[in-house]
């Protein structure tokens, strides 16, 4: 309009028109714009109220957006320009002009508690370009990081049949658009294994539920993993009857079939796919009686195994009904996602317990001064030497499991001659019931009668007050530390000799 009125060329450049050398025009929108991104800059710097609740604005504009990270973060904005939302949003709007201008907010703003933790990879910086078209889908399964949607070990992408399966996605309709481009993205050609630099460290992969075989009741027709440490190799098939009390069951053998399924995948991507074994000498084979029940469900099988329960987990197939003439059958995850978990479960027996001590509390450094006695009790020889006591301690568990659980203690004293001078039984409380909590019961109840006997009288205990408090307290410290490493079995032969050590024998 100023061109026309000025009979200037429509053509004219409008550099000229906001010089202050030529016409000096102040362009409208240019000084709202910078005005906004001003307004905006105090608001969140400000120490009022309003401050909070820009902060709330920006939350509710993440959760929109279905961003892992503060919408003050966001560099590419043109993905979500054209929604309807962002369009009618004074904040939105503000922080795409401020990025068009190459003005970042500061990360030190407390907007930085925006940033959601726990995950690894975002999927928006893996497919950005189509990431806003699929905001509601991802929302809804809330999936914002690739580490959601990896296998056990880090190194292979779920297949979206395991993903239904596992119920970490909807299960009704087809892959959508974003599963397959980030497919193409992170996975080899032809493979569901990750790139490298897209592979996902352990401790940010989901725990996948563990299949277990019900120990206590019978499982049949069902189709599991054994791991086997005579040929130290994975024997699959199908469970024809089991023997919980004995921890052990019947297998029909399968073999994997390898020419099948999805050729263009590489085997340990493809779809897990078995056929029955005619024979072989894999594991332990069953030399047992052939019961009619066996033969009845064996549907024409020819080699079985016995194997153990302790070792073996559930293979979740779309199997519904095994008959006689089926020559191969599918289930719903890949050879990859049952070798990763049934490895790890299998090998547990032989992962060996640490036993490496605990870093120390700085008191515990301190070197006793070498004129006092070792021993936290004793009493006096006629010769003024100290003599240690010896106890003999018992913890008692019983019920555990139903509702009259019940836990007690008792304690003996012996002399050098092996004679009972003392004893000592109770019951304790059965808030959180353990064996080893019966066993450090009557720990502690020693040592408190050795605090409050009275110090110097004969035939009482006399506490060495250079280090007796202390020591007390640093044993029941390590002792704290060891419930929490070893397991009730092991606990109390190794709780005894730790606190007796020097100064009593462990019974």
């Amino acid at each position: 309009m100023f061109k026309q009125k000025s009979k200037l060329s429509s053509g004219f450049p409008n550099v000229g028109l906001f010089s202050p050398h030529l016409h000096n025009i102040i362009e409208l929108s240019s000084y709202l714009l910078r005005d906004h991104i001003s307004t905006l800059y105090n608001l969140l710097n400000s120490r009022s109220s309003i401050r909070s609740l820009y902060i709330a604005r920006l939350k509710s504009l993440q959760s929109t957006l279905w961003l892992p990270f503060s919408p003050l973060d966001l560099v590419d904005w043109s993905p979500f320009i054209k929604h309807k939302c962002i369009k009618n949003d004074f904040l939105a709007q503000t922080l795409i002009a401020a990025r068009s201008l190459s003005i970042n907010f500061s990360s030190s703003l407390p907007s930085n508690n925006l940033t959601v933790t726990g995950g690894y990879l975002p999927i928006i910086n893996l497919i950005p370009s189509i990431y806003a078209m699929h905001i509601t889908s991802l929302k809804f399964k809330t999936l914002l990081f690739l580490s959601q949607l990896v296998s056990e070990d880090g190194t292979y992408l779920l297949t979206w049949l395991e993903l239904r399966h596992l119920h970490i996605v909807y299960n009704k309709g087809g892959q959508p658009r974003w599963y397959k481009a980030l497919c193409n993205t992170v996975c080899s050609p032809n493979s569901f294994r990750l790139l490298p630099q897209y592979v996902i460290p352990e401790r940010f992969s989901i725990d996948l539920p563990l299949p277990l075989i019900p120990l206590n009741k019978k499982c049949k027709s069902a189709w599991a993993a054994h791991w086997s440490d005579s040929s130290d190799s994975i024997i699959y098939g199908r469970i024809i009857v089991s023997y919980p009390l004995k921890c052990f069951a019947v297998l029909a053998h399968w073999i994997p079939v390898q020419g099948s399924a999805n050729l263009l995948l590489t085997p340990a991507s493809r779809q897990a796919s078995f056929m029955r074994c005619p024979g072989c000498s894999i594991g332990i084979n069953y030399n047992g009686k052939l019961t009619q029940e066996i033969k009845k469900k064996s549907h024409n099988a020819t080699c079985f195994k016995q194997i153990s329960l302790h070792t073996t987990l559930i293979m979740h197939g779309n199997v519904s009904r095994l008959a006689a003439d089926m020559d191969e059958v599918h289930m719903n995850a890949t050879f990859h996602t049952i070798e990763t978990q049934l490895s790890a479960f299998g090998k547990r027996f032989d992962i060996l317990p640490d036993y490496t001590p605990a870093l120390v509390d700085p008191i515990e450094c301190i070197t006793p001064f070498p004129t006092t006695s070792n021993q936290v009790a004793h009493s006096l020889n006629n010769d003024n030497t100290p003599t240690p006591y010896r106890f003999y301690t018992d913890g008692s568990l019983s019920n555990l499991g139903t509702n009259n659980i019940r836990l007690g203690y008792g304690w003996l004293q012996l002399t050098d001659d092996d004679l009972i001078v003392p004893e000592h039984c109770n019951v304790i409380s059965s808030t959180w019931p353990s064996s080893t909590k019966a066993e450090l019961s009557a720990i502690i109840s020693i040592i408190e009668l050795e605090v409050r006997s009275e110090s110097g009288q004969s035939g009482h205990p006399r506490i060495n007050p250079s280090k007796g408090g202390l020591q007390i307290d640093r044993i029941i410290r390590q002792i704290d530390r060891m419930d929490d490493r070893i397991s009730d079995q092991s606990g109390t032969g190794l709780t005894k000799n730790f606190l007796f050590r020097g100064s009593s024998k462990a019974g």
